[in-house]
């Protein structure tokens, strides 16, 4: 059972709020942080061979999506918050950091990759998944210091800190808040947090390895979110998660 008293609060806000809330800051932002980056170059006097070249081969324009895509995902949350006058530490279980926190993320990361090591090796047998699939991910492995800087801080920082905030700390908080049980708070999370990695294969494909590794990711992420009551346990997993995968295509694979 988790020690986070605002379950057992009166909630603040609706299901349906909450669910409309996270899907404006995770889906509707990303076209708008295209399209904010997108007005760089016109306003530069770039042509649009040159415009054209850097939105979709730079990483540096890549980089620059993605942080004003998580800056505006936290500027959804905290409107939403601040009309309903919760405090966003609160509301997203941003609570003292605890060594414990380490010591679940760490044995979360190994469970992780016990489950999700099985569901990729079984799932293919009863399901047409290519298990081969890769993700487009917007950085090439040995581009100079300056992209593995930018890597590493659009793989294993951002993402993490951004996304455990909107679903582990703000959808599963509003599903529990809401009275729903765990088990259906986490599967429900999970569900939506994996279909949106659905997109972004290399091949412009669905990417159902993305679907499968997120989902069982996430259902580790809310368990130790339910067992700490806090969110950075939650935060370190998953940057353990992904620095293992920049670490094995921007380091090892060179």
């Amino acid at each position: 059972m988790s020690d986070d008293s605002s379950e057992h609060a009166k909630p603040a806000w609706s299901i349906p709020a909450g669910l409309i809330t996270t899907l404006v800051a995770v889906v509707l932002m990303q076209p708008i942080a295209a399209l904010l980056v997108s007005l760089y170059p016109p306003i530069a006097g770039w042509s649009s061979d040159r415009a054209e070249e850097w939105l979709f081969d730079s990483p540096v324009a890549n980089f620059v999506t993605i942080l004003v895509f998580e800056l505006l995902s936290l500027a959804v949350l905290w409107i939403f918050l601040h009309h309903k006058r919760v405090a966003f530490r609160l509301a997203t279980a941003l609570n003292r950091v605890r060594w414990r926190d380490l010591g679940y993320a760490v044995l979360g990361f190994l469970a992780y990759m016990g489950i999700a090591l099985f569901a990729l090796a079984a799932l293919p047998i009863v399901f047409p998944i290519d298990v081969d699939q890769e993700q487009a991910i917007g950085f090439e492995p040995g581009s100079g210091t300056l992209t593995l800087a930018m890597a590493f801080m659009g793989l294993v920082v951002l993402p993490p800190i951004v996304e455990e905030i909107v679903f582990r700390g703000f959808l599963f908080g509003t599903l529990r808040t809401n009275k729903v049980n765990f088990a259906w708070s986490m599967i429900a999370t999970s569900i939506l947090f994996g279909a949106l990695h659905l997109l972004g294969g290399a091949g412009g494909g669905l990417l159902w390895i993305g679907f499968v590794d997120t989902f069982v990711l996430s259902l580790v992420l809310c368990y130790v979110r339910e067992k700490t009551g806090s969110l950075w346990g939650c935060i370190m997993l998953h940057a353990i998660k992904n620095g293992v995968v920049f670490l094995n295509i921007f380091i090892l694979s060179i």
